[in-house]
């Protein structure tokens, strides 16, 4: 271990171990974001219109 370390001058060297500094492996990127059921969510708006107009058909005729 060699340390090296002078206020006055701004090249100062420091080493705490003769080995090679051990290199992280790279980050892998993280998972892309899940996009929005879109086919559930239109169907389920279809549906939803769908009964909102067969009930509006239906009740005038007393079944609703």
């Amino acid at each position: 271990m060699r340390v090296v370390s002078d206020a006055g001058n701004v090249r100062s060297v420091i080493e705490h171990s003769p080995q090679a500094p051990i290199k992280a492996p790279p980050a892998a990127a993280p998972p892309a974001k899940a996009g929005l059921p879109l086919m559930g969510a239109i169907l389920f708006l279809l549906a939803c219109i769908g009964g909102g107009v067969l009930i509006a058909f239906i009740r005038p005729f007393g079944l609703g």
